[in-house]
């Protein structure tokens, strides 16, 4: 009796050592991954960003508009780390045909693309992204394909690749692994040959030839189904294809020893069901996290008896909307089993959308009412307005709320996003839970976590431009603690110094300016010494890569355009042309808004934004007679320059008549250039037909011939040929916006021509405070049928706004 006694006295003590060591080693791990997780958040604090652009679909030669909410990934307010945003526009050989530099105010950035009318049909895409975001791969950029249509190349819109009857078909087991002799469910997707979601179903058998059960998808190719696997048994998934085939599948291979989590986060409405099995005999000390946005929500050490289970309940009220990662994991942080979840709860309705009636007329005045019914501050609200007819918006598709709460951290495309959020009901519950348990996490890794081994800073984060570059010797070897000097004349003719790095690399930073500028850069090494040093100036051309995590087009959707968007589109063009032909060129030039900087660099007005030939000053030759026109001779394709006189030239563009000639913005005479003085000049800007120039109306029926001069910029004390310690540079300032034209039909005395407008208003800057309304009108166009308002915005605390009202516009009110 007394060994009995103290058998069980010694079982007692064993089993109290192990249940402390349990609790120590559960309070090490949880402890270990709220310090990785805070140093994380606060010396990383990865980025997100969104797009709100106007329409899925452009013809050549329009504009797109677009506005950019810049946040932090895991609070979703406005990111601090960045200043300066960089969107590309890429086409499908991965070249990037535009770009734009904007900067970033209260994480919020907006700007507009103008297409080129040449550019081939086909499936481009916009990428946006900071320098930031660069440290944590591409994966993290918000990219996504819209649709350029060509008049050249209509007719190819419809033909289009064939769908065949191609499948991929996945398997994902609940936790990672199939685990013999227990439960498992094993999620799956099919893909077609264009990689969306396609219907399928099947039968399983093991590899006896036995059929163990019959599987069918529930939602776009996804579904799941439970069995027990035998570690000693393969298993294939067999599908009977359309056209006869039959076609096996290989289930993975069951795992002989492992842990099982299984996870239902649909049946109780306020608590996640968890249930974790083993098939080990021996008892096991586990522990579970539970991680959402970058914070450790909850945490619990699990003894598992040997071949049992254990329930418990997780509140979903712990967890924030969005995406959730349960890790299961031994003491030293080895993870056995992950599952991501979505946690979803009631979207509370902020922004209200009114118009003063339901039914408007042809060209009539709408009067739009925005409200904040809450206490909460917001962002600028991004608005547009585009015209059903013409503007048919995929189904279910992308908005600010399923981006920033659902695709943005989860790999692959997800198909149709809005469904999920569209109403609550059991079936798209179910959707929801077979579409986590299939697309991959992109936020932080579990290893890298519990390790600690985050990414290397590489790009630093950006609050402004910088001017980038090097010193280096003759011989290819850094100036270490040089120095550069820049010098810029603006209004107070600014010198900038700073020092080189031990690698000889300098940054002059803190520049704010609009287009590209030149400024002096000159070197020395630490002694002041400038004969064996060469200035290099770093001018990083980047272009992201295609990758999986892409925002794509519905299946088939560019064959779903309109016919008539091509005809109407060109048929506005045309109107526009038109229109601004017959105006004046007082009434055009409306000086844009440019915003001065640190700099306060000096930008010379032009309404064109793209020239069809630049000359810059180093580029052309002595003019002998001292008329800058003379050295325009035989420099441009179709521009004829004759002499009229003594030091008198005349110069005719493609024998349309006398050009505008304009001076910083200011129209000038002919006659007038005979007095400016040639070395004044930075460039010359040559605007030959109606495509580039037709915005400066019937004054400029000759084409545009525009002068730029050296103000605020000038650089005519330099030589380069001094030395390689000393160069012009042009540096890339940010890009200018346009202001969205909307006409006002009860004022123009010009609109007398259809108004066949896709998008009929635009404003990214809308402010509405808390427990108020803002109202803004705008007109409908002639395009009858439904009109489609999109409202998109983010609270000041991250709750993302997207609001769909819908307006009728009959021909005959």
């Amino acid at each position: 009796m007394a060994v009995l006694q103290t058998i069980k006295k010694s079982v007692f003590i064993l089993s109290a050592i192990l249940l402390g060591a349990m609790i120590m080693n559960n309070d090490n791990l949880t402890e270990k991954v709220k310090s990785n997780l805070n140093s994380y958040q606060l010396y990383y604090t990865p980025e997100k960003i969104y797009l709100h652009h106007d329409k899925p679909y452009y013809l050549a030669g329009e504009m797109i508009w677009l506005k950019a909410y810049i946040l932090g990934a895991a609070n979703l307010e406005a990111s601090p780390k960045s200043g300066v945003l960089y969107v590309d526009l890429i086409n499908d050989q991965n070249q990037k045909v535009d770009n734009l530099i904007l900067p970033i105010e209260e994480g919020e950035a907006f700007g507009d693309f103008l297409l080129s009318d040449e550019l081939p049909e086909g499936v481009y895409r916009i990428a946006a992204y900071t320098n930031w975001m660069r440290n944590f791969g591409e994966e993290f950029f918000f990219q996504k394909e819209i649709y350029i249509l060509s008049v050249q190349n209509a007719v190819a819109t419809k033909n289009l690749a064939r769908q065949t009857d191609e499948i991929d078909l996945q398997f994902f087991p609940e936790g990672g692994d199939l685990i013999s002799g227990i439960p498992n469910e094993v999620a799956f997707k099919a893909l077609n040959n264009k990689g969306y979601g396609t219907g399928v179903e099947g039968e399983v058998y093991d590899s006896e030839g036995k059929k163990v059960l019959d599987f069918k998808d529930h939602f776009l190719g996804m579904g799941s189904f439970v069995f027990s696997p035998e570690a000693s048994k393969k298993y294939v998934a067999r599908l009977n294809l359309k056209n006869g085939q039959i076609l096996d599948i290989p289930l993975p291979q069951a795992k002989e020893k492992g842990y099982n989590l299984h996870i239902d986060e649909v049946t109780d409405p306020d608590n996640i069901l968890i249930r974790i099995r083993s098939n080990q005999p021996e008892a096991s000390n586990l522990f579970l996290f539970g991680i959402a946005r970058d914070r450790l929500i909850h945490s619990q050490g699990i003894a598992l008896k040997g071949l049992q289970w254990q329930d418990f309940l997780v509140p979903k009220s712990e967890f924030p909307t969005g995406v959730a990662r349960f890790t299961l994991s031994d003491p030293l942080g080895n993870a056995f089993a992950e599952r991501v979840v979505f946690i979803n709860h009631p979207i509370k309705e902020i922004v209200e959308i009114q118009t003063e009636k339901k039914v408007f007329g042809l060209r009539d005045a709408v009067n739009l009412t925005i409200s904040n019914k809450s206490i909460t501050e917001l962002s600028h609200l991004s608005i547009s307005v585009t015209a059903e007819e013409l503007v048919q918006m995929p189904e279910f598709q992308e908005n600010i709320h399923t981006y920033l709460l659902l695709s943005s951290d989860l790999k692959g495309h997800i198909e149709f996003p809005a469904y999920y959020f569209e109403s609550n009901d059991l079936e798209r519950q179910k959707a929801l839970r077979y579409l986590m348990m299939t697309q991959g996490w992109t936020r932080l890794g579990w290893e890298t976590l519990v390790s600690g081994d985050f990414p290397v800073m590489r790009h630093a984060n950006e609050m402004d431009l910088n001017i980038r570059g090097r010193l280096l010797r003759t011989n290819g070897s850094p100036v270490a603690n040089g120095e550069a000097i820049l010098y810029l004349k603006d209004k107070y003719t600014t010198f900038m110094l700073t020092p080189t790095n031990n690698d000889g690399y300098f940054s002059f930073r803190g520049f704010y300016f609009k287009g590209s500028i030149p400024v002096v850069i000159q070197g020395s090494d630490s002694r002041g010494r400038k004969e064996d040093v060469v200035v290099e100036m770093i001018t990083e051309d980047y272009t992201p890569t295609l990758k999986d995590h892409l925002l794509r087009l519905p299946s088939q959707y560019s064959a779903q355009a309109p016919d008539k968007y091509i005809q109407q589109t060109q048929q506005q063009f045309k109107g526009i042309e038109t229109e601004v032909w017959g105006m004046e060129l007082g009434e055009l030039l409306l000086q844009e808004v440019v915003v001065e900087g640190r700099a306060d660099v000096f930008q010379p007005f032009k309404l064109h934004t793209r020239a069809d030939a630049v000359l810059y000053r180093d580029q052309l030759p002595i003019a002998p007679s001292g008329n800058i026109l003379e050295v325009l001779q035989g420099r441009v394709a179709g521009l004829q320059v004759t002499r009229t006189g003594m030091n008198e030239f005349r110069a005719i563009i493609r024998g349309q008549g006398t050009p505008l000639y304009l001076w910083d913005g200011i129209p000038i005479s002919e006659s007038t250039l005979q007095s400016i003085n040639q070395f004044d000049i930075n460039r010359i800007e040559i605007l030959k037909g109606l495509g580039t120039a037709g915005i400066y109306g019937g004054r400029a029926s000759g084409g545009v011939i525009a002068f730029f001069s050296e103000t605020g910029s000038s650089t005519e004390d330099v030589d380069p040929e001094a030395g390689k310690h000393i160069i012009i540079h042009q540096a890339l300032g940010y890009n200018g916006t346009r202001q969205f034209y909307s006409p006002s039909f009860d004022v123009s005395a010009y609109y007398d021509l259809p108004d066949l407008r896709s998008t009929v208003y635009w404003n990214p800057t809308v402010m509405v405070k808390p427990n108020s309304k803002t109202e803004l009108s705008f007109y409908t166009g002639d395009i009858p049928g439904l009109y489609r308002v999109i409202v998109e915005g983010i609270t000041k605390d991250g709750q993302p706004i997207s609001e769909v009202h819908l307006f009728e516009v009959n021909a005959i009110e």
